[in-house]
């Protein structure tokens, strides 16, 4: 594993960790370098899944969600991996599907690998696009601008749902409480009531309903943890 993204580490009740890496410069990265690397639960268990009929895909407990800048996200198959040319075409089509497309798309016999900017985006609450991956040898994310934010929520066991909102300048919007436990993570200050909630705080939600407004001077992406 190469990790030279500064994160800070934000433990949530023992019960889900946040790294978030905000004090960033162009070339940082973080590469899983093998298949023994995947995520892990606090057992040590590997938190994947062959998505069903397609081994040469995967679910993964991975969730990288960028708040703010530009990044570059990679991923490389080698000789005997279940991932390899054939399977591109339909896994483009499953991003693309499920999240912003990239403002660039590489291809190469052996990776594929598209730079994504964080923009504002209209609609309700959706899930991060690296939840599906390639099942191949190598990933990486690469910081692409200065100050670029990227969170990267982890489970210490799983059963977890992370979903991403944005609000934008001077917005509100009414956050239904959907899990017995949910946390909130705020990419910009807000207000709920007469209470500010700064940038990159992390709130347990407890009543039904909650109405969040951006007092920031950018969108605002709102991060939702629930079970």
């Amino acid at each position: 594993m190469i990790l030279s993204i500064p994160f800070d580490i934000k433990n949530i009740d023992n019960k889900i960790q946040l790294a978030v890496g905000w004090n960033t410069v162009p070339g940082q990265k973080m590469v899983r370098e093998n298949h023994a690397e995947h995520v892990k639960d606090s057992a040590g268990n590997q938190q994947i899944n062959k998505v069903a009929d397609k081994p040469y895909l995967i679910t993964s407990a991975n969730n990288y969600f960028l708040i703010e800048g530009k990044v570059r996200i990679k991923y490389t198959w080698a000789e005997g991996d279940e991932f390899d040319l054939t399977h591109l075409n339909e896994f483009e089509d499953i991003i693309n599907e499920i999240a912003a497309a990239p403002d660039s798309l590489t291809r190469t016999e052996t990776s594929i690998a598209g730079d994504y900017t964080c923009t504002e985006m209209l609609g309700d609450w959706s899930v991060s696009a690296p939840r599906i991956e390639p099942n191949c040898l190598k990933s990486s994310v690469e910081i692409l601008t200065a100050q670029t934010v990227i969170v990267c929520p982890m489970q210490h066991q799983a059963g977890w749902t992370f979903e991403k909102i944005d609000i934008p300048v001077g917005g509100t919007i009414t956050s239904t409480k959907v899990g017995t436990e949910e946390y909130i993570f705020f990419g910009q200050s807000c207000r709920v009531g007469d209470t500010v909630i700064n940038k990159h705080d992390t709130k347990k939600q407890t009543s039904e309903n909650l109405d969040i407004t951006n007092n920031s001077d950018r969108f605002c992406r709102l991060l939702r943890i629930y079970k």
